[in-house]
């Protein structure tokens, strides 16, 4: 028993070990991002427009370092100034902005044929920021 237990502890160290080499580090990149927001209360969702994020960082190449960041960004925006406060918000995110271009048209479509209302947030009134 005692043996099993060592083995398993064991492996768990290995697997952190990768953490040191630098393979889980933030690395700047150029990342697009757009927000998402709904609600099972409300049968209107809010989009923003794709948009460069500001000192972006990916992790690993392909996870966005502190995303829940983004996600609570839009969804303060929502409730101070949409008086929203009971959505769920989103981020989608890539380095290749016409993959995600493709995301956000396919997205989009499948809720406007949902028969859900739709409303943009212009970029003028919401832009991500860099996390702190």
């Amino acid at each position: 028993m005692a043996f099993l237990v060592l083995v398993l502890c064991t492996s768990a160290t290995l697997k952190k070990g990768d953490k040191k080499k630098g393979k889980w580090d933030p690395v700047a990149a150029e990342v697009y991002g757009f927000g998402f927001a709904s609600s099972f209360l409300d049968t209107l969702a809010f989009y923003t427009d794709i948009q460069l994020l500001d000192s972006a960082k990916l992790v690993n190449d392909k996870y966005l370092d502190l995303r829940y960041q983004y996600s609570y960004q839009l969804k303060d925006y929502l409730a101070e100034y949409q008086n929203k406060p009971d959505y769920v918000c989103m981020i989608f995110f890539s380095p290749d902005k016409k993959k995600l271009q493709k995301q956000y048209d396919k997205l989009l479509a499948k809720y406007r044929k949902s028969g859900l209302g739709m409303h943009a947030i212009a970029a003028s009134d919401f832009k991500f920021k860099q996390p702190e």
